[in-house]
């Protein structure tokens, strides 16, 4: 593999291996991730976790808020500017950092104070400071990295991402094994991010932007903007959409809950990978059907993807919602088994995560819609999550996410798909197949449950995580084999076939 070799020239590369490096990228960074929390988990007390999870939830809030939308905006004017794309990178760098500048205003007068009220920490209040530098370097930053896969440098973007998580995990890691406070491991995590951005930047401008027109214009800009702003909403209500779970548990159980609340309540991390890279792939022939006004055809791929998906998703999340526990406490340790509610909530998410209903709903030509119905979900959500928390505690934040989903976002993304295809709401998702996964995975499941409770229950949350996985597997695997004569590695293969489909 030639770094320099990806890094100077367009990536010639099939779609599948773009894909296959993305995934890789996308595996790693969250497996260095994972690694991370569990360390910080072990090493720092709850409060001390809080801290700096807060200050990177905070961070993850106001990120795409700050990016003005110019992430998406910026494609858009570059196929309109072609003679002018250092220059219109500059342009949305500048965007950013403008934004980045108010922000850094706002917590100077005051802004630091309000926030830190808002998510009941008060020791948080000089350590929003560190997010000047994050937001004025790092925000740009994301804007900078388009450069890498608009002049197709997909690879290199991949492998690159890579080297940013692995080093700014081992500072990290080798930084929390000697201090123990939560606001100095995040002082670390900005300056390390803040330089991996300055290197981003001369990558980008020294190697991969063409040597065209530099000259920037206030006129262009204002249109960047005006591009960029409606695109950029939808994506600011679903960032605000996923991080509000975590700003009302912190604001109204206290520091301590949020870091048990953040613990638990995440999805399990391949899901999206394993949807996602799918999905995006298989996006390109649902667009052309629908171009071409098969909408039949279209609903036919959509289908297909969730059958296909459901087929390894729907045992994974039946084997979790009995391994919880000790997936939980091998994780964290067992200070973190009040987490386990939560993790056994947001598992339930993944059936309606076998496929992404947005890129069908783009595809369709509804984009509106979208943030018609993120803008009522996100209300419903809060003041449902508020009303929850405050009566029955920090698991109300995450029931009432999943009512919401499951109540209102779903149904009405089904009943509109299939109003715009023609077709009935039930023919959308295979439903009868994703209920038979689930059926068929469920005795293994109970099994795997008993076998640890009878004769795991003394050992190592680790070995009794890895035997309960071996009986589930050896048990479920039969059912399947028995039921749809479908192995293990014939369904990852089912799944890389419709990957390999948009070569």
């Amino acid at each position: 593999m030639n770094i320099k070799k990806m890094l100077a020239y367009p990536d010639s590369a099939s779609k599948s291996q773009k894909a296959v490096a993305l995934s890789i990228a996308g595996v790693s960074n969250t497996l260095l991730s994972i690694v991370l929390q569990m360390i910080v988990a072990r090493l720092y007390s709850k409060s001390e976790v809080a801290i700096y999870n807060q200050g990177i939830l905070v961070y993850n809030t106001v990120q795409p808020i700050l990016q003005m939308g110019v992430i998406s905006g910026i494609y858009y004017y570059f196929v309109r500017n072609k003679n002018r794309i250092r220059a219109v990178m500059t342009e949305g760098v500048l965007i950013t950092f403008v934004m980045g500048v108010f922000f850094s205003l706002f917590l100077l007068f005051g802004g630091n104070i309000v926030l830190s009220k808002a998510l009941g920490n008060f020791e948080l209040k000089y350590l929003l400071y560190l997010l000047i530098p994050y937001v004025l370097i790092c925000i740009p930053e994301t804007v900078a990295q388009i450069g890498f896969v608009y002049t197709n440098r997909i690879r290199f973007s991949s492998w690159y991402s890579i080297f940013k998580s692995l080093v700014c995990a081992i500072v990290l890691i080798a930084f929390a094994l000697f201090q123990r406070r939560g606001s100095l491991l995040f002082a670390v995590r900005v300056i390390i991010q803040c330089l991996l951005g300055g290197i981003t930047f001369y990558l980008v401008y020294r190697f991969v932007l063409p040597k065209d027109n530099s000259c920037i214009e206030s006129k262009s800009i204002r249109s960047l903007a005006k591009v960029s702003i409606p695109l950029g909403i939808a994506s600011m209500i679903g960032r605000l959409y996923t991080s509000l779970d975590g700003w009302i548990v912190s604001g109204l159980s206290g520091s301590v809950t949020y870091s048990i609340f953040h613990m638990g309540a995440v999805e399990l991390p391949f899901v999206g990978i394993i949807t996602s890279a799918v999905s995006t792939v298989m996006i390109v022939e649902i667009t052309t059907a629908i171009g071409e006004k098969k909408y039949k055809t279209a609903i036919g791929l959509f289908r297909e993807i969730a059958n296909r998906t459901s087929q390894l998703l729907m045992p994974i999340m039946i084997f979790f919602l009995f391994a919880a526990k000790n997936f939980i406490c091998f994780m964290y340790t067992t200070s973190y088994i009040e987490a386990v509610p939560f993790f056994i909530v947001y598992l339930l998410y993944i059936p309606v995560h076998t496929v992404m209903y947005g890129p069908m709903m783009v595809a369709l030509g509804k984009s509106k819609v979208i943030l018609i119905r993120d803008s009522i979900a996100f209300v419903i959500n809060a003041v449902l999550s508020v009303v929850l928390v405050l009566k029955i505690g920090a698991i109300g934040a995450s029931l009432a996410t999943i009512v919401v989903t499951y109540v209102y976002s779903v149904p009405l993304d089904l009943v509109l798909i299939a109003k715009w295809c023609g077709v009935k709401w039930h023919q959308v998702l295979p439903y009868g197949n994703m209920a038979r996964y689930i059926l068929y995975a469920a005795p293994g499941g109970i099994a795997c449950y008993f076998f640890d409770l009878i004769f795991l229950k003394n050992m190592p949350y680790l070995c009794r995580l890895a035997g309960m996985f071996i009986a589930y597997v050896l048990i479920t695997m039969l059912i399947y084999r028995i039921r749809f004569s479908l192995s293990f590695m014939e369904m990852l293969k089912n799944i890389a076939k419709m990957r390999n489909q948009g070569d």
